[in-house]
Protein backbone atom coordinates (compact mmCIF):
# COMPACT_ATOMS: atom_id res chain seq x y z
CA UNK A 1 0.00 0.00 0.00
CA UNK A 2 2.82 2.38 0.83
CA UNK A 3 5.38 1.17 -1.67
CA UNK A 4 7.43 -0.83 0.86
CA UNK A 5 7.61 -4.52 1.59
CA UNK A 6 9.77 -7.41 2.69
CA UNK A 7 10.03 -9.46 5.86
CA UNK A 8 11.97 -7.05 8.06
CA UNK A 9 9.72 -4.34 9.58
CA UNK A 10 12.68 -2.82 11.45
CA UNK A 11 14.04 -1.11 8.32
CA UNK A 12 12.93 2.25 6.95
CA UNK A 13 12.51 0.80 3.45
CA UNK A 14 9.88 -1.58 4.79
CA UNK A 15 7.58 1.37 5.54
CA UNK A 16 7.76 2.72 1.99
CA UNK A 17 6.26 6.19 1.79
CA UNK A 18 4.61 5.72 5.21
CA UNK A 19 1.08 6.29 3.95
CA UNK A 20 -0.43 4.01 6.58
CA UNK A 21 1.57 5.49 9.45
CA UNK A 22 0.59 9.01 8.42
CA UNK A 23 -3.05 7.89 8.57
CA UNK A 24 -2.58 6.69 12.14
CA UNK A 25 -2.40 2.94 11.52
CA UNK A 26 -0.69 0.43 13.75
CA UNK A 27 0.40 -2.48 11.55
CA UNK A 28 0.22 -6.03 12.87
CA UNK A 29 1.18 -9.26 11.10
CA UNK A 30 -0.13 -12.59 12.34
CA UNK A 31 1.39 -16.01 11.59
CA UNK A 32 -1.27 -18.59 10.74
CA UNK A 33 0.21 -21.07 8.23
CA UNK A 34 1.41 -24.25 9.92
CA UNK A 35 3.08 -25.91 6.91
CA UNK A 36 5.40 -22.98 6.24
CA UNK A 37 9.06 -23.90 6.67
CA UNK A 38 11.05 -21.88 9.17
CA UNK A 39 13.77 -19.44 8.12
CA UNK A 40 14.28 -16.57 5.67
CA UNK A 41 12.27 -14.22 7.83
CA UNK A 42 9.02 -16.12 7.32
CA UNK A 43 6.24 -15.47 9.81
CA UNK A 44 4.85 -18.83 10.84
CA UNK A 45 2.97 -20.53 13.68
CA UNK A 46 3.68 -23.60 15.81
CA UNK A 47 0.72 -25.97 15.71
CA UNK A 48 0.03 -29.33 17.36
CA UNK A 49 -0.58 -32.53 15.45
CA UNK A 50 -3.94 -34.22 15.78
CA UNK A 51 -4.05 -37.68 17.40
CA UNK A 52 -6.62 -40.44 17.70
CA UNK A 53 -8.64 -40.61 20.91
CA UNK A 54 -6.31 -43.33 22.25
CA UNK A 55 -3.24 -41.19 21.54
CA UNK A 56 -2.10 -43.14 18.51
CA UNK A 57 -1.02 -41.34 15.30
CA UNK A 58 -3.65 -40.51 12.70
CA UNK A 59 -2.83 -42.10 9.34
CA UNK A 60 -4.59 -41.54 6.04
CA UNK A 61 -3.94 -41.95 2.33
CA UNK A 62 -3.64 -38.49 0.81
CA UNK A 63 -2.85 -36.99 -2.59
CA UNK A 64 -0.32 -34.42 -3.65
CA UNK A 65 -0.11 -32.98 -7.16
CA UNK A 66 2.65 -31.53 -9.35
CA UNK A 67 2.78 -29.34 -12.43
CA UNK A 68 6.33 -28.43 -13.41
CA UNK A 69 7.50 -25.32 -15.26
CA UNK A 70 10.78 -26.95 -16.21
CA UNK A 71 11.86 -30.61 -16.45
CA UNK A 72 13.18 -32.25 -13.29
CA UNK A 73 14.41 -35.65 -12.17
CA UNK A 74 12.87 -35.43 -8.70
CA UNK A 75 10.25 -33.33 -6.93
CA UNK A 76 9.45 -32.68 -3.29
CA UNK A 77 6.32 -34.05 -1.63
CA UNK A 78 5.59 -30.46 -0.63
CA UNK A 79 5.09 -29.31 -4.25
CA UNK A 80 7.52 -26.52 -3.51
CA UNK A 81 7.03 -24.55 -6.71
CA UNK A 82 9.11 -21.40 -6.52
CA UNK A 83 11.10 -22.69 -3.52
CA UNK A 84 8.78 -20.94 -1.06
CA UNK A 85 9.40 -23.44 1.71
CA UNK A 86 6.45 -25.70 2.52
CA UNK A 87 6.71 -28.70 4.85
CA UNK A 88 5.03 -31.88 3.55
CA UNK A 89 3.29 -34.57 5.57
CA UNK A 90 5.70 -37.42 6.21
CA UNK A 91 4.84 -40.79 4.66
CA UNK A 92 4.27 -43.92 6.75
CA UNK A 93 7.40 -45.95 6.05
CA UNK A 94 5.80 -49.39 5.83
CA UNK A 95 3.28 -48.06 3.30
CA UNK A 96 5.78 -46.37 1.00
CA UNK A 97 6.10 -49.42 -1.33
CA UNK A 98 2.34 -49.22 -1.96
CA UNK A 99 2.24 -45.56 -2.92
CA UNK A 100 1.02 -44.77 -6.43
CA UNK A 101 2.08 -42.17 -8.97
CA UNK A 102 -0.22 -41.10 -11.82
CA UNK A 103 0.12 -38.78 -14.80
CA UNK A 104 -2.49 -36.96 -16.89
CA UNK A 105 -2.13 -35.14 -20.20
CA UNK A 106 -4.45 -32.24 -19.59
CA UNK A 107 -6.89 -31.38 -16.87
CA UNK A 108 -9.72 -33.66 -18.00
CA UNK A 109 -7.65 -36.58 -19.25
CA UNK A 110 -7.97 -39.87 -17.32
CA UNK A 111 -5.09 -40.59 -14.93
CA UNK A 112 -2.55 -43.16 -16.08
CA UNK A 113 -0.75 -45.25 -13.46
CA UNK A 114 3.05 -45.09 -13.69
CA UNK A 115 4.67 -48.47 -13.07
CA UNK A 116 6.16 -48.67 -9.58
CA UNK A 117 9.62 -49.68 -10.81
CA UNK A 118 9.88 -46.41 -12.78
CA UNK A 119 9.84 -44.17 -9.72
CA UNK A 120 11.11 -44.19 -6.14
CA UNK A 121 11.26 -42.18 -2.92
CA UNK A 122 14.65 -40.68 -3.71
CA UNK A 123 16.18 -37.38 -4.70
CA UNK A 124 18.69 -36.97 -7.50
CA UNK A 125 20.74 -34.46 -9.40
CA UNK A 126 19.84 -33.24 -12.87
CA UNK A 127 19.52 -36.16 -15.22
CA UNK A 128 18.74 -38.63 -12.47
CA UNK A 129 22.34 -39.11 -11.34
CA UNK A 130 23.40 -39.78 -7.75
CA UNK A 131 19.99 -40.87 -6.46
CA UNK A 132 19.75 -40.74 -2.67
CA UNK A 133 17.02 -42.21 -0.45
CA UNK A 134 14.51 -39.63 0.75
CA UNK A 135 11.20 -39.60 2.60
CA UNK A 136 10.19 -36.23 1.17
CA UNK A 137 11.14 -36.52 -2.51
CA UNK A 138 10.01 -38.58 -5.48
CA UNK A 139 12.27 -39.43 -8.44
CA UNK A 140 10.99 -40.55 -11.85
CA UNK A 141 13.50 -42.48 -13.96
CA UNK A 142 12.41 -40.81 -17.19
CA UNK A 143 12.15 -37.40 -15.51
CA UNK A 144 9.12 -35.24 -14.80
CA UNK A 145 7.90 -33.41 -17.92
CA UNK A 146 6.28 -30.00 -18.18
CA UNK A 147 3.27 -31.20 -20.23
CA UNK A 148 1.88 -33.52 -17.57
CA UNK A 149 -0.08 -33.30 -14.34
CA UNK A 150 1.35 -35.74 -11.79
CA UNK A 151 -0.52 -37.09 -8.77
CA UNK A 152 1.12 -38.99 -5.92
CA UNK A 153 -1.05 -40.98 -3.52
CA UNK A 154 0.67 -42.07 -0.31
CA UNK A 155 -0.19 -42.84 3.32
CA UNK A 156 0.71 -39.91 5.57
CA UNK A 157 0.69 -39.42 9.33
CA UNK A 158 0.37 -36.66 11.96
CA UNK A 159 -1.94 -34.00 10.46
CA UNK A 160 -1.42 -30.46 11.71
CA UNK A 161 -4.41 -28.69 13.28
CA UNK A 162 -4.15 -25.84 10.78
CA UNK A 163 -7.56 -24.47 11.71
CA UNK A 164 -6.01 -23.05 14.88
CA UNK A 165 -4.57 -20.36 12.59
CA UNK A 166 -8.06 -18.82 12.41
CA UNK A 167 -8.37 -18.73 16.21
CA UNK A 168 -4.81 -17.40 16.63
CA UNK A 169 -5.47 -14.48 14.30
CA UNK A 170 -8.81 -13.73 15.93
CA UNK A 171 -7.41 -13.85 19.46
CA UNK A 172 -4.36 -11.70 18.68
CA UNK A 173 -6.43 -8.91 17.14
CA UNK A 174 -9.09 -9.16 19.86
CA UNK A 175 -6.38 -8.89 22.53
CA UNK A 176 -4.82 -5.82 20.95
CA UNK A 177 -8.21 -4.22 20.47
CA UNK A 178 -9.98 -4.90 23.76
CA UNK A 179 -7.37 -5.66 26.41
CA UNK A 180 -6.87 -2.87 28.97
CA UNK A 181 -3.88 -4.25 30.87
CA UNK A 182 -0.28 -3.11 30.51
CA UNK A 183 0.74 -6.44 28.98
CA UNK A 184 -0.82 -5.12 25.77
CA UNK A 185 2.05 -3.28 24.02
CA UNK A 186 -0.39 -0.82 22.49
CA UNK A 187 -1.58 0.17 25.95
CA UNK A 188 1.87 0.33 27.55
CA UNK A 189 3.33 2.46 24.73
CA UNK A 190 0.35 4.73 24.15
CA UNK A 191 1.32 7.17 26.91
CA UNK A 192 -1.95 6.51 28.70
CA UNK A 193 -1.26 7.06 32.41
CA UNK A 194 -4.07 4.77 33.51
CA UNK A 195 -3.79 1.18 32.32
CA UNK A 196 -7.54 0.85 32.69
CA UNK A 197 -8.10 3.49 30.03
CA UNK A 198 -7.86 0.74 27.43
CA UNK A 199 -6.20 0.30 24.09
CA UNK A 200 -5.83 3.31 21.82
CA UNK A 201 -7.11 1.13 18.96
CA UNK A 202 -10.57 2.29 17.89
CA UNK A 203 -11.09 0.38 14.64
CA UNK A 204 -9.48 -2.65 13.00
CA UNK A 205 -9.08 -3.38 9.29
CA UNK A 206 -7.89 -6.74 7.94
CA UNK A 207 -5.96 -7.08 4.69
CA UNK A 208 -4.91 -10.23 2.87
CA UNK A 209 -3.52 -10.63 -0.63
CA UNK A 210 -3.81 -13.82 -2.69
CA UNK A 211 -3.29 -16.73 -0.27
CA UNK A 212 -3.79 -14.57 2.82
CA UNK A 213 -6.83 -13.05 1.09
CA UNK A 214 -8.33 -16.53 0.81
CA UNK A 215 -7.45 -17.13 4.45
CA UNK A 216 -9.13 -13.89 5.50
CA UNK A 217 -12.29 -14.73 3.57
CA UNK A 218 -12.40 -18.22 5.10
CA UNK A 219 -11.76 -16.80 8.58
CA UNK A 220 -14.88 -14.67 8.22
CA UNK A 221 -16.87 -17.57 6.73
CA UNK A 222 -15.87 -19.89 9.58
CA UNK A 223 -17.17 -17.38 12.13
CA UNK A 224 -13.87 -16.06 13.48
CA UNK A 225 -14.83 -12.42 13.03
CA UNK A 226 -16.42 -12.85 16.47
CA UNK A 227 -14.15 -13.34 19.50
CA UNK A 228 -14.79 -15.62 22.47
CA UNK A 229 -16.53 -12.80 24.34
CA UNK A 230 -18.91 -12.33 21.41
CA UNK A 231 -17.35 -9.03 20.26
CA UNK A 232 -16.61 -8.08 16.67
CA UNK A 233 -12.93 -8.53 15.72
CA UNK A 234 -12.62 -6.70 12.40
CA UNK A 235 -14.58 -3.61 11.37
CA UNK A 236 -13.44 -3.87 7.76
CA UNK A 237 -11.72 -6.45 5.58
CA UNK A 238 -10.01 -6.44 2.19
CA UNK A 239 -9.54 -9.87 0.57
CA UNK A 240 -7.40 -8.98 -2.43
CA UNK A 241 -7.06 -11.15 -5.59
CA UNK A 242 -8.70 -14.18 -3.97
CA UNK A 243 -11.33 -14.81 -6.66
CA UNK A 244 -14.02 -17.24 -5.54
CA UNK A 245 -11.67 -19.41 -3.48
CA UNK A 246 -11.33 -19.90 0.24
CA UNK A 247 -8.64 -21.95 2.02
CA UNK A 248 -7.63 -25.60 2.51
CA UNK A 249 -7.04 -24.93 6.20
CA UNK A 250 -9.68 -26.52 8.40
CA UNK A 251 -9.70 -30.15 7.29
CA UNK A 252 -7.77 -33.22 8.37
CA UNK A 253 -4.41 -33.30 6.57
CA UNK A 254 -5.11 -29.79 5.31
CA UNK A 255 -2.47 -28.11 3.15
CA UNK A 256 -2.79 -24.30 3.33
CA UNK A 257 -0.21 -23.94 0.56
CA UNK A 258 -2.49 -25.79 -1.87
CA UNK A 259 -5.01 -23.95 -4.01
CA UNK A 260 -6.89 -24.52 -7.23
CA UNK A 261 -5.49 -22.85 -10.33
CA UNK A 262 -6.52 -22.99 -13.98
CA UNK A 263 -4.60 -26.26 -14.41
CA UNK A 264 -3.63 -27.89 -11.13
CA UNK A 265 -5.00 -28.81 -7.71
CA UNK A 266 -8.66 -28.92 -8.74
CA UNK A 267 -9.37 -31.76 -6.33
CA UNK A 268 -8.43 -30.03 -3.09
CA UNK A 269 -10.94 -28.50 -0.62
CA UNK A 270 -11.17 -24.76 -0.14
CA UNK A 271 -12.68 -24.00 -3.53
CA UNK A 272 -16.34 -24.89 -3.18
CA UNK A 273 -19.76 -23.41 -2.38
CA UNK A 274 -20.40 -20.82 -1.04
CA UNK A 275 -18.59 -18.48 -3.39
CA UNK A 276 -20.30 -15.16 -2.73
CA UNK A 277 -21.15 -12.89 0.18
CA UNK A 278 -24.92 -13.18 -0.29
CA UNK A 279 -26.68 -16.28 1.03
CA UNK A 280 -27.75 -18.49 -1.89
CA UNK A 281 -28.97 -22.04 -2.41
CA UNK A 282 -26.47 -24.36 -4.08
CA UNK A 283 -28.14 -26.01 -7.11
CA UNK A 284 -25.96 -29.10 -6.68
CA UNK A 285 -26.30 -29.89 -2.96
CA UNK A 286 -29.43 -27.89 -2.17
CA UNK A 287 -27.59 -26.29 0.75
CA UNK A 288 -28.15 -22.61 1.56
CA UNK A 289 -25.06 -20.67 2.65
CA UNK A 290 -22.99 -17.54 2.11
CA UNK A 291 -19.62 -16.19 3.14
CA UNK A 292 -21.26 -13.87 5.69
CA UNK A 293 -23.94 -16.26 6.99
CA UNK A 294 -22.24 -16.96 10.34
CA UNK A 295 -21.25 -13.40 11.18
CA UNK A 296 -24.72 -12.19 10.15
CA UNK A 297 -26.21 -14.41 12.85
CA UNK A 298 -24.09 -12.65 15.51
CA UNK A 299 -23.92 -9.14 14.02
CA UNK A 300 -20.13 -9.32 13.75
CA UNK A 301 -19.59 -8.92 9.99
CA UNK A 302 -16.90 -6.51 8.85
CA UNK A 303 -17.48 -4.17 5.94
CA UNK A 304 -16.00 -5.93 2.92
CA UNK A 305 -13.98 -4.59 0.00
CA UNK A 306 -13.27 -7.44 -2.41
CA UNK A 307 -10.62 -6.67 -5.06
CA UNK A 308 -9.84 -8.90 -8.05
CA UNK A 309 -7.53 -8.46 -11.03
CA UNK A 310 -7.92 -9.75 -14.57
CA UNK A 311 -6.06 -12.92 -13.58
CA UNK A 312 -8.83 -13.94 -11.19
CA UNK A 313 -11.43 -13.68 -13.96
CA UNK A 314 -9.52 -16.26 -15.99
CA UNK A 315 -7.84 -18.50 -13.43
CA UNK A 316 -9.83 -18.20 -10.21
CA UNK A 317 -13.48 -18.10 -11.35
CA UNK A 318 -13.97 -14.58 -9.99
CA UNK A 319 -17.39 -14.34 -11.65
CA UNK A 320 -18.80 -16.71 -8.99
CA UNK A 321 -18.34 -13.92 -6.45
CA UNK A 322 -21.09 -11.92 -8.17
CA UNK A 323 -23.30 -14.54 -9.90
CA UNK A 324 -25.30 -17.61 -8.96
CA UNK A 325 -23.29 -20.89 -9.03
CA UNK A 326 -24.52 -21.74 -12.54
CA UNK A 327 -23.64 -18.33 -13.93
CA UNK A 328 -27.17 -17.57 -15.12
CA UNK A 329 -27.81 -14.26 -13.36
CA UNK A 330 -26.17 -11.57 -11.25
CA UNK A 331 -26.39 -11.75 -7.46
CA UNK A 332 -27.52 -8.78 -5.42
CA UNK A 333 -24.61 -8.10 -3.08
CA UNK A 334 -25.22 -7.03 0.54
CA UNK A 335 -25.04 -3.31 1.32
CA UNK A 336 -21.91 -3.80 3.44
CA UNK A 337 -19.97 -5.41 0.57
CA UNK A 338 -18.15 -3.74 -2.30
CA UNK A 339 -16.58 -5.65 -5.19
CA UNK A 340 -14.07 -3.93 -7.46
CA UNK A 341 -12.63 -5.52 -10.59
CA UNK A 342 -9.24 -4.05 -11.56
CA UNK A 343 -9.63 -4.46 -15.30
CA UNK A 344 -6.63 -5.24 -17.48
CA UNK A 345 -4.31 -6.02 -14.56
CA UNK A 346 -2.56 -9.16 -13.36
CA UNK A 347 -2.47 -11.01 -10.04
CA UNK A 348 0.92 -9.52 -9.25
CA UNK A 349 2.14 -7.10 -11.93
CA UNK A 350 5.80 -7.42 -12.89
CA UNK A 351 7.83 -4.24 -13.16
CA UNK A 352 9.47 -5.75 -16.24
CA UNK A 353 7.22 -7.65 -18.70
CA UNK A 354 8.15 -11.33 -18.93
CA UNK A 355 6.85 -14.18 -21.03
CA UNK A 356 7.23 -16.88 -18.38
CA UNK A 357 5.00 -19.83 -19.29
CA UNK A 358 2.41 -17.65 -21.05
CA UNK A 359 1.83 -17.04 -24.73
CA UNK A 360 2.28 -13.29 -24.44
CA UNK A 361 4.37 -10.94 -22.34
CA UNK A 362 3.03 -10.18 -18.88
CA UNK A 363 1.23 -6.89 -18.31
CA UNK A 364 3.14 -4.52 -15.97
CA UNK A 365 0.09 -2.29 -15.41
CA UNK A 366 0.08 -1.39 -11.72
CA UNK A 367 -2.95 -0.69 -9.58
CA UNK A 368 -1.34 0.41 -6.32
CA UNK A 369 -2.78 3.93 -6.62
CA UNK A 370 -6.29 2.48 -6.91
CA UNK A 371 -5.68 0.28 -3.88
CA UNK A 372 -4.50 3.24 -1.79
CA UNK A 373 -7.58 5.27 -2.70
CA UNK A 374 -9.90 2.38 -1.92
CA UNK A 375 -8.20 1.70 1.41
CA UNK A 376 -8.84 5.27 2.49
CA UNK A 377 -12.42 4.89 1.25
CA UNK A 378 -12.82 1.81 3.44
CA UNK A 379 -11.37 3.74 6.37
CA UNK A 380 -13.95 6.50 5.92
CA UNK A 381 -16.69 3.89 5.52
CA UNK A 382 -15.75 2.25 8.83
CA UNK A 383 -14.92 5.36 10.86
CA UNK A 384 -17.35 7.95 9.50
CA UNK A 385 -19.96 5.77 7.74
CA UNK A 386 -19.22 7.51 4.44
CA UNK A 387 -20.23 5.14 1.65
CA UNK A 388 -17.37 4.14 -0.70
CA UNK A 389 -17.66 4.09 -4.51
CA UNK A 390 -20.37 1.83 -5.90
CA UNK A 391 -19.53 -1.69 -7.03
CA UNK A 392 -17.51 -1.92 -10.24
CA UNK A 393 -17.39 -5.37 -11.82
CA UNK A 394 -18.59 -7.14 -15.00
CA UNK A 395 -22.28 -8.09 -14.98
CA UNK A 396 -24.43 -10.49 -16.94
CA UNK A 397 -27.28 -7.97 -16.99
CA UNK A 398 -25.41 -5.30 -18.94
CA UNK A 399 -23.43 -7.63 -21.22
CA UNK A 400 -20.01 -6.96 -19.67
CA UNK A 401 -19.80 -10.51 -18.24
CA UNK A 402 -20.10 -12.96 -21.11
CA UNK A 403 -19.16 -16.57 -21.99
CA UNK A 404 -15.63 -16.89 -23.44
CA UNK A 405 -16.89 -18.45 -26.65
CA UNK A 406 -17.55 -17.63 -29.39
CA UNK A 407 -14.63 -15.27 -29.79
CA UNK A 408 -16.59 -12.61 -31.65
CA UNK A 409 -19.20 -12.69 -28.87
CA UNK A 410 -16.51 -11.61 -26.43
CA UNK A 411 -15.24 -8.95 -28.77
CA UNK A 412 -11.66 -10.24 -28.76
CA UNK A 413 -10.09 -9.29 -32.12
CA UNK A 414 -8.16 -11.61 -34.40
CA UNK A 415 -4.51 -10.66 -33.91
CA UNK A 416 -1.70 -12.28 -35.94
CA UNK A 417 0.42 -14.50 -33.70
CA UNK A 418 -2.11 -14.49 -30.86
CA UNK A 419 -4.14 -17.63 -30.19
CA UNK A 420 -7.50 -17.14 -28.50
CA UNK A 421 -8.43 -20.40 -26.76
CA UNK A 422 -11.62 -19.46 -24.92
CA UNK A 423 -10.88 -22.15 -22.35
CA UNK A 424 -13.04 -22.24 -19.24
CA UNK A 425 -11.53 -22.94 -15.82
CA UNK A 426 -14.39 -25.20 -14.82
CA UNK A 427 -15.11 -26.26 -11.26
CA UNK A 428 -14.64 -29.86 -10.18
CA UNK A 429 -17.27 -31.44 -7.95
CA UNK A 430 -15.39 -33.02 -5.05
CA UNK A 431 -16.96 -36.11 -3.49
Amino acid sequence: MGGGGGNDPTTADFAGDRLLMSEGYTLVWSGWQGDLARGNGRLSIDLPTARNADGSPIRRWIMTEYVLYEPASSVSLSWDRGNRGFEPYMPVEESMPYARLYERIGLHAPPKLIARHRWSFTTSDTGGANARPSKVDVCLSSGFATDRIYQLVYEARDPLVNGIGFAATRDLVSFLRYNTMRDDPLVSRSGTPDAGAGSPIRHTLAFGSSQSGRFLKDLIYQGFSQDVQGCIVFDGAIPKVSGSRRQFNNQEFSMPSRFSTSVESHYYPGDEFPFTYATLTDPVSGRADGLLARCRAHNTCPKIMHWDSGTEARAVRASLVTTDPLGTHDVELPDDVRVYYLSGTQHGPDAQPERGFCQQLSNPLEYVETQRALLLALQRWVVDDVAPPVNRYPRISDGTLVPPMPQDGVGFPSIPGVRYSGKVNDKMLRD
